[in-house]
């Protein structure tokens, strides 16, 4: 009995002697050539590991695969990870996250839930389907947003007024690459919300702005509201006891004041700087087949093109409204499916557990 004991705890020990020598094998390859190469993972071999890992979890296991996913083991690299996340997050630029500690110990990990997961629809019975619907959603999703990221592409594009672009630039690179559709950018525009305006006192010195609970008794209505580039001018009327004036007051640029309005002798009337509301590229999408489709992109709003996200990023800020071109963002996650029907698995696996009480 007593040397069954040992020989279980000598064998756990080993267990862990392994997964430590992966992860230096993966601090020493970290030193030598630098992070992680996720493009060698990309499309078809990302593939070819997910096949190989259902595969895998669907063979009978010997006593290393039971070893590899066993509880123990589980227990042992989720501290890894953790660990690992929480250094990550002390980082700047969350350099761990590409290294190759970090990729070896996510791939131990889908080797466990996958061993863990087969062993148990091997076996399986009702009272199992929890268990299942949990760890093969994470499985899933943890596969798709794993080796789905050799597959995914972060693109900016500026396109102007009237141009067709068929190409973008590479967040992290700067290179410039194609896309399988071409974009015309037919308009910009901006909308401002109303803009605010402060009544100013020469003789207290006081600036105050004008709300629906403080109008010092006047009424201010803008008639008109222009920008060019940072300057925003409005055509304003003010009335209020002995007052009756109207004319341009402006927000300033480039750290010179703006226009004023006098309101009486001693007070004036300025305008702050209006928020944008939203702004908006009307664009035109040809697709390989000369398939056209039109659409307004706007922030929050995306175009959806299949397996690509087109936002609405940024434009000239300097010339506002009147700016010539408009800057997308265009993302593309080919795994994003996969990912979902992982969540749906987690929630449907959480539905039931809760269920049942909280029993595995």
């Amino acid at each position: 009995m007593e040397r069954e004991g040992n020989s279980k705890q000598k064998a756990d020990t080993i267990k862990y002697i392994i997964i430590l020598a992966v992860i230096t094998a993966g601090v020493l390859l970290q030193i030598t050539t630098g992070q992680f190469p996720y493009d060698l993972i990309g499309y078809p071999v990302n593939l070819m590991i997910a096949i190989a890992l259902i595969v895998l979890a669907s063979a009978k296991p010997g006593k290393i695969l039971t070893a590899a996913g066993s509880l123990p083991v589980s227990v042992f690299l989720i501290v890894l990870i953790t660990i690992l996340t929480i250094v990550m997050g002390l980082m700047p630029d969350n350099r761990l996250k590409g290294s190759w500690p970090f990729a070896l110990t996510y791939f131990m990990i889908l080797i466990n839930l996958a061993l863990i997961v087969g062993r148990r629809v091997r076996s399986f019975r009702l009272r199992d389907t929890g268990f299942i619907l949990n760890h093969a959603g994470l499985f899933i999703l943890l596969l798709s947003a794993g080796l789905g990221a050799a597959d995914s592409q972060h693109l900016f594009m500026k396109i102007y007024e009237g141009e067709t672009s068929s190409s973008a630039e590479d967040y992290v690179t700067g290179n410039r690459v194609g896309v399988p559709f071409k974009l015309t950018l037919e308009d910009f525009g901006i909308e401002y919300y109303a803009p605010k305006f402060f009544v100013i006192d020469t003789k207290s010195g006081i600036v105050e702005q004008l709300s629906d609970d403080f109008r010092q008794g006047l009424n201010v209505t803008c008639d008109t509201l222009t920008d060019a580039g940072y300057e925003h001018e409005a055509m304003v009327r003010v009335k209020g006891p002995g007052v009756d004036t109207s004319g341009w007051v402006s927000s300033g640029v480039n750290m010179q004041p703006g226009k004023v309005l006098q309101i009486d002798r001693d007070r004036y009337l300025s305008m702050g700087e209006p928020q944008t509301k939203s702004f908006c590229s009307s664009v035109v999408l040809i697709n390989g087949n000369d398939s056209v489709l039109k659409n307004d992109i706007r922030v929050n709003h995306p175009m959806r093109y299949g397996s690509w996200r087109i936002y609405q990023f940024s434009y000239d800020r300097q010339m506002g409204s009147h700016s010539q071109y408009s800057v997308l963002e265009l993302v593309r996650d080919p795994w994003i499916i996969p990912a979902y029907i992982g969540i749906f698995m987690l929630l449907a696996g959480a539905v039931s557990l809760f269920w049942k009480g909280g029993r595995l």
